[in-house]
């Protein structure tokens, strides 16, 4: 259905699970997840679902933006 690993969606009798699945991360946010959230709700729309449900894998939901990734991202980018 998906194609991420820090994403994960679940579908039973019209109720859809989207769980971020980066528990060692806090399932903080970062490209990987933000594209398997797209990727996630995109296949939910095609369903015929009476509830969402968004979930964090572990013991939070989202400590938010991922910096290490965001450090990474400014390091690779090229100079203006």
């Amino acid at each position: 259905m998906i194609d991420s690993d820090a994403v994960r969606l679940t579908l039973d009798d019209g109720m859809v699970t989207v769980t971020i699945d980066r528990p060692n991360r806090r399932n903080a946010l970062s490209r990987e997840v933000s594209d398997g959230l797209r990727e996630a709700l995109a296949t939910v729309k095609d369903h015929e679902a009476r509830c969402l449900v968004v979930e964090g894998a572990g013991g939070a939901f989202s400590a938010g933006g991922d910096i290490a990734a965001m450090r990474e991202g400014i390091e690779g980018e090229e100079p203006l």
